[in-house]
């Protein structure tokens, strides 16, 4: 192996891996040592402030112990025998359980290209939301890498996917699960409380599931109603409010070391108690509108698996027409129009941009402008983790806009 790209080999091994190993065990003996040196130091100090104001006929104020930190709880190793399949029985009958093969490049999205250069500019620096491209990347880092599966990766327990209804939040889950090779056990309260007569005992048993089969993907569809405010009446056969409390002790208990991620998607977030429902969540990733590069790059790869389709279609018109539309809407205005006697027509007539919008029109649908869109942004940034960073962002801008104006003064030139 050639030493300029490897190191130095000792019996066929690369020297820093063999001497990183021996200096942390090393480290780790040296520190035992290291400490208990340190107490002495740290006795002998105090002992001679004693005899100082011994000396000077003062009172030596009391020291106060330093209180012993509590020792972190040990999670239960799950144990694998008939009590265990007793246990997790009654999340299978209930067909909670799933096995999605959907992968993270079947996720259409672009990049927020201009993002930089917003971000950039000095003083009046702004911060947009990511594209979809860029959720798709983010939600590698944080779901499934942050799952536990990579070592050193951020851990995150529970991630909220907060966006507008019909948004691919859903799909990004399904996604998620088929990535990391996990089953995924929907907790949706249409499917769970709704249904079964103790919830609370069952939910316990979907944790205990989900460590068992792990790696898993625990899913609650809008999981605001389980924090709402007040509850509907078409919505109290759901009796999703029981799991308050213990959905949030359970993924408490989730540990570093097990391989399960809760995953709870948010439409409405103002119908719910805000801090309660983010402070469960270790990060809120906002799920964007849809947009003219992501919408484009969907369409374009759509029809380019249609034969008859030509190609060298232009899908921009299409994709400018369609923005703010929601993707599960357009992918089902999409099925609607190319029927398989659409497609046979497409040689003597082809596909003209304003066909799959006249189908989202006669639904009645419209698309989320971004006004309507900004009220996600908003709580995103109010209950999100990068609050406080925010604001201090907003200070150094308005200093630093006065500064340069002080500046921009003393260059001007005297008449």
């Amino acid at each position: 192996m050639p030493k300029d790209k490897f190191g130095e080999t000792i019996y066929g091994y690369m020297k820093p891996l063999l001497t990183e190993d021996l200096m942390k065990d090393m480290h780790l003996e040296c520190r035992k040592i290291i400490d208990e040196m340190m107490r002495l130091d740290l006795k002998m100090l105090i002992q001679k402030h004693q005899a100082d104001f011994k000396s000077m006929g003062k009172k030596f104020p009391k020291v106060k112990p330093r209180k012993k930190p509590k020792a972190p709880p040990v999670p239960k190793p799950v144990i694998y025998d008939k009590k265990l399949i007793k246990q997790t029985a009654p999340v299978f009958d209930l067909n909670l359980v799933s096995k999605p093969t959907t992968k993270l490049c079947e996720v259409y999205g672009d990049l927020n290209y201009a993002a930089y250069n917003f971000n950039i500019i000095d003083p009046n620096a702004s911060f947009p939301f990511p594209a979809y491209g860029d959720i798709k990347d983010r939600i590698r880092l944080s779901c499934i890498m942050g799952c536990g599966i990579q070592a050193g990766a951020t851990r995150r327990k529970s991630v909220m996917l907060l966006g507008p209804e019909r948004n691919g939040k859903q799909f990004l889950a399904d996604a998620v699960a088929g990535e990391l090779n996990a089953i995924k056990i929907d907790i949706t309260p249409e499917v769970f409380t709704a249904l079964v007569n103790k919830p609370l005992k069952i939910l316990n048993q979907v944790f205990l599931t989900a460590k068992a089969f792990q790696p898993a993907v625990i899913f609650m569809k809008n999981v605001e109603r389980v924090f709402a405010t007040k509850v509907p009446p078409e919505d109290k056969y759901l009796k999703a409010q029981v799991l308050k409390a213990a959905l949030a002790k359970q993924i408490k208990q989730i540990s570093v070391d097990d391989k399960v991620i809760f995953i709870g998607t948010c439409t409405n977030p103002w119908s719910a108690k805000a801090k309660p429902m983010a402070s469960i969540f270790d990060e809120i990733l906002l799920v964007p509108r849809t947009d003219y590069g992501s919408l484009s790059q969907f369409l374009y790869t759509k029809l380019m698996s249609i034969r008859s389709i030509p190609r060298d279609i232009s899908v921009q018109p299409m994709a400018q027409l369609l923005r703010g539309y929601s993707f599960g809407d357009i992918i089902k205005a999409f099925d609607e129009v190319m029927t398989p006697e659409r497609i046979v027509r497409l040689n003597v007539k082809q596909l003209s941009p304003g066909e799959i919008l006249e189908v989202l029109l006669q639904k009645d649908l419209e698309p989320m402008d971004t006004m309507d869109f900004q009220k996600y942004v908003d709580f995103s940034i109010q209950f999100g983790p990068l609050s406080t960073e925010r604001e201090n962002y907003e200070r150094i801008n308005i200093f630093r806009e006065d500064f340069y104006k002080k500046e921009a003064k003393k260059k001007k030139p005297k008449l």
